[in-house]
């Protein structure tokens, strides 16, 4: 047991000194090369003569400093292009390191010649490269910019039309809609008139201002559906008075008024709004009657004319209205009052 114990110990003293022999072989070795154009860093590997792999390292210098003892070894230097993928290599060279104790040990000077030919036979093919690299990422980013300038451009598109659908363009000047609307009616009388009037076809013309266009306004969705109007009216009655007299009575009317529109939805180019509108003014009414005595008075009264009706915007630019109306003049004894249907056609500036 104890000459095992010895023999041991014995054993574990040469393997140190072997150990410290070994390490006092070892030191530093500055390995260098012609840098190569375009390069961004370099692989460089090691190998003994059995071909076992002693070093692999990747620096971004033309040099690299590593620990091997004096011997014989195959090296390669690998050039990395911009994206640090691999490139051209000098190919495995033989690299001898001399029992020679400098602090620095350089491989033999036909090694490093044939790694700086290399190097410089292959730096317009890497310069070429890296060159064609950057080129197709930029003829890339060119292409990406113009697919996002198009596609800004053809959202930009859609929303106007989206927004002239919805009634919403710039309008005149910039300031909103201003919408411009000939049409036509038929007048009922009711109450006492009903007797002595028959139903008679009026025409109009309507100009409504919506307050979208308004700054102040644009982004409020209560008041950019506001607006304004004027209306224009004339109504050629005839009918007979108590005594069988035939009478004639033309009304005109024009007046000011107030609207808003409720957006009931879109389809295509078609936009659809529910319209309530309110006017007053002053009427003007010119009363003939011809019996014994032919009579023409000239009345002027004040008028009221609600109104609710129904658009069909195409594009934002024309619409089609219809609806229903009461108008009521104020005479003295009792109000004229018509309910009418009426149909509009109209373009939007």
């Amino acid at each position: 047991m104890k000459n095992r114990i010895v023999k041991y110990a014995v054993f574990i003293i040469l393997m140190a000194a072997a150990l410290r022999a070994a390490a006092a072989e070892t030191r530093q070795v500055r390995i260098e090369w012609e840098a190569v154009r375009g390069a961004h860093g370099y692989i460089v590997e090691v190998k003994n003569q059995e071909g076992r792999e002693l070093l692999r390292k990747t620096v971004t210098t033309s040099y690299a400093v590593m620990d091997v003892a004096p011997g014989a070894y195959k090296i390669r230097i690998t050039a990395l292009n911009v994206f640090l993928k691999p490139g051209s290599n000098s190919g495995w060279t033989d690299l001898a390191v001399k029992k020679k104790e400098t602090p620095k040990e350089e491989p033999e000077g036909d090694s490093l010649a044939q790694i700086g030919k290399l190097g410089k036979d292959q730096q317009d093919a890497l310069q070429e490269e890296a060159l064609k690299r950057e080129e197709a990422l930029k003829k890339e980013e060119e292409i990406q910019r113009e697919e996002a300038r198009k596609k800004e451009e053809a959202l930009r598109k859609e929303e106007q039309a989206r927004r002239r659908a919805a009634g919403y363009p710039r309008g005149m000047a910039g300031l909103g809609p201003l919408d411009i609307a000939p049409g036509g009616s038929c007048h009922f009388p009711v109450t006492r008139w009903s007797r002595y009037l028959r139903f008679s076809p009026g025409g109009h013309l309507m100009l409504s201002y919506r307050l979208s266009g308004i700054e102040a306004v644009k982004n409020t969705p209560v008041l950019s559906n506001f607006g304004l109007a004027l209306q224009f009216s004339v109504v050629p009655f005839t009918g007979e008075t108590r005594n069988g007299n035939k009478m004639n009575l033309m009304v005109f009317s024009p007046g000011f008024g107030v609207f808003y529109d409720f957006k009931l939805g879109l389809v295509s180019k078609w936009a659809f709004d529910l319209r309530l509108a309110f006017f007053t003014g002053p009427s003007f009414s010119q009363q003939e009657v011809r019996g014994l005595f032919p009579k023409n008075n000239l009345i002027t009264k004040v008028y009221y004319d609600p109104q609710l009706s129904f658009r069909f915007v195409y594009g934002g630019y024309f619409f089609i209205e219809t609806g229903c109306g009461l108008q009521s003049v104020l005479f003295s004894g009792e109000a004229l009052s018509t309910v009418y249907p009426f149909l509009r056609l109209g373009i939007r500036l």
